[in-house]
């Protein structure tokens, strides 16, 4: 309704100054000084519904990306691990961020720009005819050659939108690593090789978007010249009427400035269709997030909580035509310490990572005392399932907040009693902020072994049923990692643990070992000296 009001208010300043020029030609001044005071009223109308139009335009659309933006987290929260695996977060970012500005500007325009435009070609048209049927042809004619020419420009422009897109995240992927892997850049000297790699993709972004300019310069140019080009023949046919017919110049003159008018919303529709095939491009990459595809229900409520023993029954699992796990079957009771040892790339992680449910089996079951595991929720598993990963991630953020993580209100007596168990507590303590120290992105402010013990913290904090160690003590010495070892025991004696490690502190320490070989899982029946050095010669074998 606004936007049809806007429309009319700007059409009817032309209309106006088409009745003061005809006021003047007939030296009625009187009415002439109406004409004036009411173009005066409705430029002022004009404005304040286009203020209405513009800020319910912008509103709108942020609304629009907030709830898109709430919507792609969600489902990326929501998605399974393996997708991650065949994706880069360079891309997810740009999808994230740079895609959803894509269709928010579009969203924008279509409110601002699109739908008052549509209205002002329609109330133009009629104005038109008003003023002199031939008028109104003129318009006819170059409207349906403008909607043509921005089909031609959109089809052309597709696929250079769908390559910046995709550019875009590569050129985030790119920036991103060399951003967290400076050290093994400067390390190994490969800034120019580096360099030279950002950029070709830089280079590929650059004439991308030089290509896509080319297109908008031929068309933006052909809108106003056909606009001209109309206005021009209304000039020709009005004028030759008035000089033979005496007709109104008056009405010439609103002719002109309504075809004035609308030289720039309609040109804008140029503008438009690339803000449309930008949008596309960005909406077909969204779209890869939010289909529902590749997802696990995350949520829900926790209704019956597992409990040891878990036990694994024949599961298989493979990577294409790859055979990572064949058929492999262990139990762990209560409160006991299992080791798991293997070489590397045996499919050690891969197991342990079917307790949680981060991978589901090809075939097989697992079950938590006597309970399928697919008969709880995700949450109910994960809930009483704390894994201490391989690699470290350590949000930004205070060291409190690190080991405060998991879901749950934590009190700070409960948050040192984890640090103490994990044995970093000393260590927090010597900082000047202590526990609300800030250990920046990904802990780079603290070392390996750091690092570390904040994420056994953060895991022993959940008091949970079954804890698992993927190889997640490599950066502590021996003393260090029994003294951790003792203090679960000690502290969390119902907690059943799992160790995947090389080391012989674990090996040493658990009270069953078992060694995973070539997708297959066998309880170790060597004396534990004979298993250590097996292991040491596998750790040389398999590179760690």
């Amino acid at each position: 309704m606004i936007a049809v009001l806007s429309a009319v208010f700007r059409l009817l300043v032309p209309i106006f100054f088409g009745d003061a020029v005809n006021s003047v030609e007939s030296t009625d001044f009187a009415a002439a000084e109406h004409f004036v005071v009411l173009i005066l009223i409705v430029s002022g109308l004009s404005a304040i519904a286009s203020f209405v139009v513009n800020y319910g335009s912008q509103y709108l659309s942020q609304r629009y990306a907030y709830e898109l933006r709430k919507d792609v987290f969600h489902h990326l929260l929501n998605k399974k691990f393996r997708y991650f695996e065949n994706q880069t977060s360079g891309n997810l970012l740009s999808r994230s961020t740079m895609d959803i500005e894509a269709t928010r500007n579009f969203v924008l325009n279509v409110l601002s720009q699109l739908i008052p435009t549509i209205f002002l070609i329609a109330i133009a048209f009629y104005f038109l005819i008003t003023l002199d049927v031939i008028y109104s042809l003129f318009f006819l004619v170059v409207v349906p050659v403008l909607i043509y020419l921005g089909i031609t420009f959109q089809r052309k422009q597709r696929s250079h939108w769908r390559i910046i897109r995709d550019t875009y995240g590569t050129m985030n992927e790119r920036l991103q690593e060399n951003i967290t892997g400076q050290r093994v850049v400067r390390g190994f000297l490969g800034e120019d090789r580096e360099v030279d790699r950002f950029t070709e993709t830089t280079d590929t972004y650059f004439q991308e978007y030089n290509l896509v300019a080319r297109l908008r310069g031929k068309y933006n140019n052909l809108m106003p010249l056909l606009i001209s080009a109309a206005a021009t023949g209304v000039i020709l046919y009005g004028g030759y009427t008035s000089l033979i017919t005496g007709a109104q110049i008056g009405n010439l003159a609103a002719a002109v400035n309504i075809f004035n008018t609308m030289a720039f919303p309609v040109s804008f529709i140029g503008r438009l269709i690339v803000f449309s095939e930008n949008a596309k491009a960005g909406i077909d990459r969204i779209d890869t997030i939010i289909d529902g595809q590749d997802e696990e229900a995350v949520s829900g409520e926790i209704k019956n909580p597992l409990t040891p023993p878990a036990e694994i029954s024949a599961i298989s699992f493979s990577r294409g035509s790859k055979v990572i796990l064949n058929g492999m079957s262990f139990h762990i009771k209560k409160g006991e310490f299992v080791a798991i040892t293997g070489t590397t790339g045996s499919g050690k992680s891969t197991l342990i990572n079917m307790l949680p449910r981060l991978y589901d089996p090809d075939s097989g079951t697992i079950s938590y005392n006597g309970v399928v595991y697919d008969k709880f929720t995700l949450p109910e598993i994960r809930e009483r399932i704390a894994v201490v990963p391989q690699e470290i991630s350590l949000l930004s953020g205070s060291i409190r907040e690190n080991i405060a993580f998991g879901k749950g209100e934590f009190t700070d007596q409960e948050v040192i009693e984890a640090a103490k168990i994990a044995h970093i507590d000393d260590f927090i303590e010597s900082l000047p902020d202590k526990y609300e120290t800030i250990v920046g992105e990904r802990g780079i402010t603290l070392s390996g072994g750091q690092k570390q013990r904040v994420a056994i913290a953060r895991a022993v904090i959940m008091k949970p049923e079954v804890l698992i160690f993927d190889d997640a003590t490599s950066s502590l010495d021996a003393e260090t990692e029994l003294e951790i070892f003792n203090s679960i025991r000690s502290k969390l004696r119902s907690t059943s643990v799992i160790i995947i490690s090389l080391k012989e502190t674990g090996l040493m320490f658990a009270d069953r070992v078992l060694i995973v070989d070539n997708g297959n899982l066998q309880e170790a029946t060597d004396s534990r000296k004979d298993l250590i050095d097996s292991s040491r010669k596998d750790s040389l074998v398999g590179g760690g």
